[in-house]
Order: structure tokens, then sequence, then C-alpha cells
């Protein structure tokens, strides 16, 4: 069941003036002085696993980088209950992600790998008790 927050977060997230800031505020400065923001868009948030299985992430942004050929993805995902399997949820969403971008550049595989930068929102009404930490 998906909280009222859960709509609010996802929706307000798709507005790209509202997500410009919060990609400002949250991906590390590193990689956001890297970026184009101005080619900031969303993305297709749905891609399969190996097995074919559909993945549907809660917001996925896509964007250029401003002096190399390459792609940063941004995946966010909104959690409102504390989940203990949640950093290995967010690489396996990571991995997939990468292997559809593969795929989909074919024989252009010479370009670098894309950057995804995961991003979990938790809004719990306690402290989330879990290690954010895949090791």
């Amino acid at each position: 069941m998906h909280s009222p927050h859960d709509k609010f977060v996802k929706e307000s997230l798709k507005n790209l003036a509202v997500a410009r800031d919060f990609v400002r505020a949250f991906v590390p400065e590193q990689i956001y002085s890297a970026i184009d923001i101005n080619t900031l868009a969303l993305a297709d948030k749905e891609f399969k696993t190996k097995s074919h299985k559909k993945i549907e992430a809660d917001i996925l942004y896509k964007c250029n980088l401003q002096n190399e050929s390459g792609v940063v993805y941004i995946l966010v995902e909104h959690q409102s209950t504390a989940d203990k399997s949640m950093p290995f949820r967010m690489l396996r969403y990571c991995v997939n992600l990468i292997a559809e971008h593969l795929a989909h550049l074919g024989a252009r595989r010479n370009h670098p790998l894309p950057i995804v930068v995961p991003i979990c929102i938790y809004n719990g009404s306690n402290v989330y008790p879990y290690s954010n930490n895949i090791y």
C-alpha cells in the first residue's frame, strides 16, 4: 500500500524545477559538478532483470556529462517503512539499469558505463534502524 507521502514525493520530483534543486542538494558534488543539469530529464523508470522480470523505480532521471560522452542516472526510491534489504535492492536496481543501458547501446558498447547515483528517501515514523551500506 502506498502512503500519501509516496504519491507526494513522486509527483513533486516529476517537476523538473524541483528535480534540479533535489539533484543539487543530494547528488555528491564531484558528480554534480560534472553533469550538464540542463539535460536533466525523467527517464523510463521500468527496466528488466536478466530473467526478464520487470522492475519499476519510483523516479529515474538521466542527464549528460558536461565535457565527455557519458550519462548519469539518478535513481530515487521513496521508502516509508524500514527495509533491511534496501541497500541490496538499490544495488540490484543499479546493476539492472546498467545492463539495460548496455543492451540499448548494442554495437556502440565502447561508450563508458553510466554513472548511477542511488538515493533513498526514508520517512518512516522511527529512525531508520538498519545499515544503509551494502557491505
